[in-house]
């Protein structure tokens, strides 16, 4: 049966001048005690005051419950009792509310979600990933958006153009992304610098390799294609030979990236699953009748 249960988030101000204060934790009223709970880190509290110590914070929520009992008793009302509290604890207290929980189990997530929403120091916002920033990479995708093929902003996959940068729910990012029938990944490995060192380009194959094998996870390795597009320096190149081979043993085409047939190979194969962007209007150039061609009539 769903109990009701009344609490209070405990506060802790700075000095009077700051007129500063912070949620540091939640007092529940359950069975006629208080069952106190903190977070696991109090240190945005340095933000407040460095003069907190915050030993002593968890002491003194630890204490609460023993100072209710000798101000207060049960049946004394839950407010009342905040009030009283507020005369001889350290900390203040929010206004009185209540949740609703049917189990233990539901009880205590029922903390924890409080805790997340009024005491949890708030999560930063997630930055977009920006991606890999090569020339190889800015290579494809102006090829892409030459070919009419590369996705608006926003697009997603369903719109059967290629997307750039798609997350795929591991912390791995894949640089291209067609979805129309089989799921098109394309990961691009940039070692044409003179900066890259070998090692390095060895494991960014690895690192690609891995990528597309995460695909497959999550779309499906029957409709997964996945295919490495690399530019390397002759010297890179042949000391990741041994990577490539092992990329693709593991049903990954290769496509060398300074080769032209390469080149025209895989955006030919791009371009023939893709949707195009309809032109625009600017781009179609109506004929003149007099430049039209002229037929002989027999």
């Amino acid at each position: 049966m769903a109990r009701s249960y009344k609490f209070a988030l405990l506060r802790l101000s700075a000095s009077a001048p700051r007129d500063e204060r912070l949620n540091v934790g939640i007092a529940v009223l359950k069975d006629g005690r208080l069952d106190v709970h903190l977070p696991r880190s109090l240190t945005k509290l340095n933000a407040l005051s460095l003069a907190f110590d915050l030993d002593s914070v968890r002491a003194s929520a630890a204490g609460l419950n023993d100072l209710d009992q000798c101000v207060s008793d049960e049946t004394t009302p839950f407010e009342e009792r905040i009030q009283r509290l507020k005369e001889f604890a350290a900390f203040d207290f929010s206004p009185v509310a209540e949740f609703v929980a049917d189990t233990d189990g539901m009880y205590h997530e029922q903390i924890q979600t409080v805790l997340k929403s009024f005491v949890d120091p708030e999560p930063a916002l997630k930055k977009p990933n920006s991606g890999k920033n090569t020339k190889l990479t800015a290579a494809l995708r102006n090829a892409f958006r030459s070919d009419r093929i590369l996705a608006a902003k926003d697009e997603d996959l369903n719109a059967h153009r290629v997307v750039t940068n798609v997350e795929l729910g591991t912390g791995l990012i894949a640089d291209f992304v067609l979805k129309n029938g089989a799921m098109h990944v394309i990961e691009t490995v940039d070692a044409s610098s003179d900066a890259v060192a070998g090692i390095r380009a060895v494991k960014d194959i690895a690192l690609s390799a891995l990528t597309i094998e995460q695909a497959r996870i999550a779309y499906g390795g029957d409709v997964t294609v996945g295919r490495l597009v690399y530019q390397a320096s002759a010297q890179v190149e042949a000391l990741a030979t041994s990577a490539l081979q092992a990329a693709e043993h593991q049903n990954i085409e290769i496509i060398n990236w300074a080769s032209a047939d390469d080149q025209r190979k895989l955006l030919t194969t791009i371009a023939t699953y893709a949707v195009p962007m309809p032109r625009k209007k600017s781009d179609l150039h109506p004929l003149n009748a007099s430049a039209q061609r002229r037929f002989d009539i027999n």
